[in-house]
């Protein structure tokens, strides 16, 4: 099981790890590697795989699953992440995950004056020197 306290480039690891399942492109990166988000119609290949690897749990795996029309903006979270997708019509899923950085005071991720950068299974903390 990957977790943010485990593997601070844990998105990273899951994306390219299913990069492959994607040929749609359906998975993208954002927020230097900190979001991980999931856009497929009509298939969920890329989801599948993302949802193994990461692991999303049974539980949230059936949330999103169950998501209709009148369920408006749904989060979950679980290990160092969350979750957050809309309602699931016409076979779509836009699915955000991030990481959830539960070791700051307010639950946001932390303000350490820079930007945690994953290279490959590995991360560097980038700081920028202000006068």
């Amino acid at each position: 099981m990957i977790t943010v306290k485990d593997n601070h480039c844990a998105l990273s690891s899951v994306y390219n790890a299913c990069k492959d399942a994607d040929d749609k492109d359906s998975l993208s990166l954002g927020d230097h590697n900190n979001t991980l988000t999931v856009d497929e119609v009509n298939g969920l290949d890329a989801y599948e795989c993302v949802a193994s690897t990461l692991p999303i749990p049974k539980a949230t795996q059936a949330k999103i699953g169950a998501a209709n029309g009148f369920s408006g903006t749904q989060t979950d979270s679980w290990d160092g992440f969350e979750a957050t997708w809309p309602c699931n019509k016409n076979n779509v899923l836009d699915l955000v995950i991030q990481k959830d950085w539960p070791d700051s005071q307010d639950g946001h991720r932390p303000r350490f004056g820079g930007v945690l950068v994953c290279l490959g299974d590995s991360f560097a903390l980038v700081t920028v020197d202000r006068p």
